[in-house]
């Protein structure tokens, strides 16, 4: 779990780069801190991280551009990483990819992860880990289980 929070610590920064190049509402840019939700990464450090509120804000090509960004963040972690851990780290990778589904596809899960308020204040990181996790096939149990776990760590 600690390998993908750093993945998607990268993965977040460059989606954040994309979207505000796509002029992200005047909301998203003033740095409210509703539409950002902190993530704890190593334990001890965390970041902010855009939240439901955020997407929702964003029209369809930007959301697509996001995920662009997030798959790119993948691929520069991976380029980035020392030769020796490139083993350990490219079957955390390669579950992070979107391969099999169009960004589209992506886009509309989010969407509908998003539709249900106690979601609202999940990053959107963990709405996509959740989505790629649904698609792939993981049984309804493990979903749950994970969206309790999501709900419990963001709604505090």
């Amino acid at each position: 779990m600690r390998r993908i929070a750093t993945l998607l610590i990268v993965l977040v920064s460059i989606g954040l780069v994309l979207c505000q190049g796509l002029a992200l509402s005047d909301s998203l840019g003033s740095g409210q801190d509703e539409s950002r939700t902190g993530v704890l990464v190593f334990g001890t450090h965390g970041y902010m991280t855009e939240n439901g509120r955020a997407w929702n804000q964003l029209d369809t090509q930007s959301k697509i551009m996001y995920l662009v960004g997030v798959e790119d963040g993948i691929k520069l972690l991976a380029l980035e990483t020392p030769p020796e851990t490139k083993p350990k780290v490219r079957s955390t990778v390669d579950s992070l990819m979107i391969s099999g589904f169009r960004f589209l596809d992506l886009v509309k899960q989010i969407d509908e992860f998003y539709k249900d308020s106690a979601n609202i204040r999940i990053p959107v990181i963990e709405a996509y880990q959740f989505t790629l996790k649904k698609l792939h096939g993981s049984t309804r149990q493990e979903l749950e289980d994970q969206m309790a776990a999501l709900r419990r760590e963001y709604n505090h």
